[in-house]
């Protein structure tokens, strides 16, 4: 029975160990997601145009950071000589962070993908073209009224 309680320790810590090989690089990807994401966040809402909606924004890019490093930190706990049940418990905690990570990267992605693109400032750019174009518009207007 000791013997057969030891087994599905080691089966647990196995597949615990997998686990934890598949996260790193998901992890890392995760990671880069976020570092985007807080840097267009940043160009696009600077401290003096802050609102209820960019705080809220701000707050669920802070949930998938803390969760992040979180897990960051879960993952570097040894489990080689800890109980089945600590190990089963780990696993399960892992799997929610996980989850919570893929949904506030989700939701902020979705609810403005400009921060989420590599070329956010391309709608920008857009725009100040427009705003461009118009005002020569309205000079060349101008012009035209004051030759005749």
């Amino acid at each position: 029975d000791l013997r057969m309680d030891e087994y599905n320790r080691q089966q647990e810590l196995a597949a615990h160990d997998s686990l934890v090989k598949a996260l790193q690089p998901w992890m890392f990807i995760q990671f880069e997601k976020l570092q985007l994401i807080r840097k267009n966040f940043n160009s696009v809402y600077t401290p003096d145009n802050q609102s209820e909606n960019s705080n809220y924004l701000l707050g669920k890019i802070n949930d998938a950071d803390r969760d992040l490093n979180n897990m960051k930190d879960f993952i570097k706990i040894d489990l080689s000589t800890k109980e089945i049940s600590l190990i089963q418990n780990m696993d399960l905690k892992l799997g929610k962070l996980k989850q919570n990570i893929i949904e506030s990267l989700d939701f902020i992605c979705n609810l403005k993908p400009e921060l989420c693109s590599t070329n956010p400032k391309a709608t920008e750019i857009l725009i100040n073209q427009k705003q461009d174009l118009q005002e020569q518009v309205v000079k060349a207007d101008t012009v035209k009224v004051i030759k005749q």
